[in-house]
């Protein structure tokens, strides 16, 4: 099982302190037969305690962390009136358009993303967002990105196209707004995407032979977002043409504007919608994210500490950080001998502790005239184990 929790609070996962669910809004969307035998009393919420939780914003959330969900586990959780109560111990982040990609396979649905709950799903977060997740060093050390929200605006025709660059767009963390992704059932079409246009931080139009000649709503899409357009200062990019084929747009004011081609080459337009935008492409891959990701995986792998998944990546958070990653290298190399037959002799949990303790000390350095001393105490002096570590580490020590 794993808990999601969405809220419409901008300011609602913000805090080292107490958060806080209304309690009417406990288990929706929820799922699978362990969920619903989960009541909201010491015993059910006690349960809850020892499993993943996502912590999400809803969709259009005016938070700074709109597009950050947090990875972590609950714990004190309390009923309090009509409220729950709870503190979460955030051990990562995903950014949004992770969480996006795996949908899906996490329960959940487009509609559950635009209302505050707590959802208890069942099954497990898959291992290949897990491998995305991103350390709390890494997320801290990200430069905070402003929101980018672009409204994609379109004749019918063109859905594919439009829902094409929608896709592309939530893989680079922006939060594009397509009318057949966003609206809801039962919706004032007409004034939620007056609303949308209003609230988006760019517009995207999309010109074509379909658009181009086309009376209706994409025209007066297109007026209202070149009315905002007269808010804006001469210098601020806020509507975008973007050709789809060799039409030139009918209003004044767009060709006026630089237009993007999309065609014939895609990739290359797209780079440069991103540059208009103001935002990178493919987010580079840290040498923090990297430094997680290998010691994680010696603590999963066999020969290293062989643990599950989850405590795998819980060890890997707390061992960097309590050490810098330059020294994992050197951990290794004493987490071998302190395990290996010919060494301590100690299993794998040991073995991992002595190796901290070890670096812990200012003789980490001197690890390999420890490893002569130790021979030396052992073979030539006949020393039992317990004997020749003492030994070696008091000739090293002076």
């Amino acid at each position: 099982m794993f808990n999601i929790l969405i809220s419409a609070n901008p300011t609602a996962w913000e805090t080292d302190d107490v958060m806080r669910m209304e309690l009417d809004r406990f288990k929706e969307y929820s799922d699978g037969p362990e969920a619903k035998s989960i009541s909201p009393d010491h015993f059910g919420l006690v349960s809850l305690e020892g499993i993943p939780t996502l912590l999400m914003y809803e969709r259009g959330t005016e938070s700074v962390n709109a597009d950050i969900v947090r990875y972590g586990y609950l714990h004190d959780i309390n009923p309090a009136g009509k409220m729950l109560e709870f503190q979460f111990d955030e051990r990562g982040r995903f950014q949004r358009a992770v969480v996006d990609e795996f949908s899906d396979r996490l329960g959940l649905g487009r509609f559950e993303q635009n209302r505050t709950h707590w959802a208890v799903k069942s099954g497990d977060i898959p291992d290949g967002m897990r491998a995305k997740l991103l350390p709390l060093q890494t997320a801290s050390m990200l430069p905070t990105s402003p929101r980018i929200a672009p409204f994609i605006s379109y004749a019918h025709e063109d859905g594919d196209a439009a829902r094409r660059l929608f896709a592309n767009l939530k893989k680079v963390g922006a939060t594009p707004w397509l009318d057949s992704e966003n609206l809801l059932g039962g919706q004032d079409w007409d004034l939620t995407i007056r609303d949308a246009i209003r609230s988006s931080t760019h517009v995207l139009a999309l010109i074509s032979k379909n658009s181009v000649n086309k009376k209706g709503f994409v025209q007066k899409e297109l007026r209202h977002a070149l009315e905002i357009l007269d808010e804006f200062p001469p210098n601020q990019i806020f509507v975008i043409p973007i050709r789809l084929d060799e039409s030139m747009p009918v209003h004044e004011r767009l060709r006026r504007l630089h237009q993007i081609d999309l065609f014939p080459d895609y990739p290359l337009g797209f780079e440069r919608i991103l540059t208009s935008l103001g935002i990178a492409s493919v987010p580079p891959k840290t040498a923090s994210l990297e430094a997680y990701e290998r010691v994680a995986s010696f603590a999963r792998k066999a020969g290293g500490l062989e643990l599950k998944e989850d405590q795998a990546r819980r060890w890997g958070d707390r061992w960097l950080r309590r050490y810098d990653f330059e020294l994992f290298s050197t951990f290794e190399r004493i987490f071998r001998f302190a395990k290996a037959p010919t060494g301590l002799a100690l299993h794998a949990r040991a073995a991992a502790l002595w190796a901290e303790e070890w670096l812990a000390t200012s003789l980490h350095a001197k690890f390999g005239e420890f490893l002569k001393a130790f021979e030396i105490a052992r073979n030539s002096r006949g020393m039992s184990i317990n004997e020749a570590k003492h030994w070696a580490m008091a000739r090293v020590a002076q």
